[in-house]
């Protein structure tokens, strides 16, 4: 009898240690890296996906304009342009994505600090989107709700909208985290049809959670 203890015992561990070196594949196989973008900034993508930046893109690169991080290439093979296609799917977030419109940071848009007014001006420019048409009244008065983050060691907003609720098919979330390092205003985002948005928002929140500002 303790001969056979020792042996299940044996077996146990065995199969502990195979479980274990499965699990740890499985996780280099989804392993992130850290990745650079510009020289503005660098966070955490997975592995494989791709940085697609729309300015340089249409010849003419710098530090603004919109910058595409993606599950697959958005431009085809032997084409410096994105598709269509796989635009919209961006856009409605079939394809994992999110993305990064960079502006030039104008007065109250430092990384120590949004101000009130630049909050407001930059809610006001988000409630454009033709998703929220009907809440564009509202905007115009008051700034959308938001919520004081910190993302890569400077103090940015959050802001959540949601147009369309009651209509499941066209139910879309509009999720941006807005920061500034006192050049540029970076608002990070994601605009999903909201069964989408359940899917994508995991690796954005893992990729904001790992920005990093030089």
């Amino acid at each position: 009898m303790i001969l056979r203890s020792a042996s299940l015992s044996g077996i146990a561990l065995a199969v502990t240690s195979l479980l274990l070196l499965s699990n740890s594949l499985a996780a280099d196989r989804h392993a992130s890296a850290r990745t650079e973008v510009s020289g503005q900034f660098s966070l955490l993508l997975p592995e494989g996906w791709s940085i697609y930046d729309q300015s340089a893109a249409l010849g003419a690169p710098g530090s603004t304009g919109v910058i595409i991080f993606s599950a697959s290439p958005l431009n085809p093979p032997g084409s410096a342009t994105a598709d269509t296609e796989a635009l919209v799917g961006v856009d409605r977030g079939d394809l994992p994505s999110f993305i990064v419109d960079r502006q030039r940071a104008e007065r109250g848009m430092a990384c120590a600090k949004l101000s009130k007014s630049a909050i407001y001006d930059i809610g006001t420019q988000l409630g454009r989107d033709p998703a929220l048409s009907a809440m564009r009244r509202q905007f115009s008065y008051v700034t959308p709700r938001h919520e004081d983050i910190v993302l890569g060691g400077c103090k940015g907003v959050k802001f959540k909208l949601e147009a369309s609720k009651g209509d499941a098919q066209n139910h879309v979330i509009i999720d941006v985290r807005a920061v500034s390092d006192g050049q540029v205003l970076y608002l990070f985002g994601l605009r999903n049809l909201a069964h989408n948005y359940a899917k994508n928002v995991g690796v954005f929140d893992a990729a904001m959670a790992s920005l990093q500002f030089p």
